[in-house]
């Protein structure tokens, strides 16, 4: 499959089943904590490209996907998929895999695009994942940024690394129906200056980074979120001042949550609702609490 798709494969519409589990690396092997290995238990890991457009359904059919390793500093969308269309993906579990990239970084994916409102044509279900996301910009234990994503009984346990936008399960979500979502995260955030090109809001939460809003008619839903997360933060420089494109002064801030890092809510009037009900977190957040301007 993956190498299908580095020759302009897409799957649409096409259904792809596997019918046995998927060992990418031998067990003995801890890919999960690849940083920590050494360069010569390094060497002998096998890496993995992702696919990078996929608009067809993945079917995993209870099985295992073990030992995944993707790393490539330069590249945006990385994951199990880079970009993902429309799809249905489910029943498998990912573990011990390990993901790198630039911007967009997930152990499933780095987007995700599903239907709008049309719930049954695109569903994220039955998934579990074990894994590693490091070093990127817009990362989450599952996905680096989704949008209309409509998914149900996930269980994620993840370490999670970047520079802004980082959450347990998304960096970025925007439009989602979700529920019986579980989700075990470290979320460290890796201190980064802001400037003028940059701007983005650097915000890491136990579940997304960044809850964005939109002029859109879906109701947003959240049923039964359970977050067990660790925020850590403690290196990270806050408060600090730079010049943005308008040659004007302003004063950037770093935000922590244990379920959202930042919440841009939209409003009722633009046709956006966002129900939440039965949320339970627990979270530690380890951060300079001088610099600390927003908690959700």
């Amino acid at each position: 499959i993956s190498k299908l798709s580095s020759e302009g494969e897409n799957f649409k519409n096409i259904n792809i089943s596997i019918i046995n589990n998927l060992y990418f690396n031998n067990s003995n092997i801890d890919v999960l904590n690849y940083d920590t290995l050494t360069n010569e238990q390094k060497s002998s890991v096998n890496k993995f490209s992702t696919i990078t457009n996929f608009e067809g359904n993945f079917y995993g059919n209870g099985h295992v996907i073990s030992g995944l390793c993707v790393i490539d500093s330069n590249s945006e969308y990385v994951g199990m998929f880079g970009k993902v269309f429309f799809s249905n993906l489910r029943d498998f579990r990912i573990e011990n895999s390990y993901f790198s990239g630039s911007n967009s970084v997930g152990a499933l994916a780095g987007y995700y695009s599903g239907y709008g409102s049309q719930v049954s044509s695109n569903v994220v279900k039955n998934i579990e994942i074990q894994a590693k996301i490091q070093n990127g910009k817009t990362s989450g234990g599952m996905f680096g940024r989704a949008t209309n994503l409509f998914c149900e009984n996930v269980y994620i346990t993840c370490d999670v690394s970047g520079k802004y936008e980082v959450g347990g399960f998304v960096g970025e979500l925007l439009l989602y129906k979700m529920k019986d979502i579980y989700v075990n995260s470290q979320v460290t955030a890796i201190d980064t200056v802001m400037t003028a090109e940059l701007n983005r809001h650097f915000c890491f939460g136990g579940l997304a980074g960044i809850l964005n809003g939109d002029y859109n008619s879906i109701e947003n839903n959240l049923d039964n979120i359970n977050v067990n997360s660790k925020i850590l933060a403690s290196g990270c420089t806050s408060g600090m001042s730079y010049v943005d494109a308008d040659g004007d002064e302003r004063t950037y801030y770093k935000s922590y949550g244990g379920l959202f890092g930042y919440f841009n809510f939209g409003a009722p009037s633009d046709g956006l609702i966002h129900n939440f009900k039965n949320i339970k977190l627990y979270t530690e957040v380890e951060v300079p609490n001088s610099n600390l301007e927003y908690s959700y």
